[in-house]
């Protein structure tokens, strides 16, 4: 084993016809797996959208340039931003009551028709 690394060691540090050819062997391999396994990552591929770019993307498009804010929701209680009917507007009183309304079980006890029978609305 001392004889190999002895010969590896010459080799390496005496000037022989073998050690140019092996060296540029050995750089030329080098190169050829950095630009098989590496090389992809050198070149600045762009990623595709995530789903949260894409749907603003599409939101602008389809908002002529108004974007997200464009199909907010309005908060549950502005009701001057909700759209409305002039004649039938929202008021605070009819949310109340609706709320109340649509919470109601005892609504379902004797229903009028024998579909609603169990139910609460």
């Amino acid at each position: 084993m001392r004889a190999v690394k002895t010969a590896a060691w010459r080799l390496l540090t005496e000037s022989h016809p073998c050690r140019s050819a092996g060296l540029a062997v050995l750089v030329g391999g080098l190169v050829i797996l950095a630009a098989a396994c590496g090389g992809h990552a050198l070149v600045d591929t762009p990623r595709p959208p995530t789903s949260d770019e894409a749907l603003e993307a599409r939101l602008i498009e389809a908002s002529d340039g108004r974007g997200p804010a464009f199909v907010a929701q309005p908060a549950s209680g502005d009701f001057e931003s909700i759209p409305q009917d002039t004649k039938n507007p929202i008021t605070r009183e009819k949310v109340d009551l609706g709320r109340l309304l649509f919470h109601e079980t005892a609504l379902g006890a004797k229903p009028e028709l024998e579909i609603g029978e169990g139910t609460y609305s």
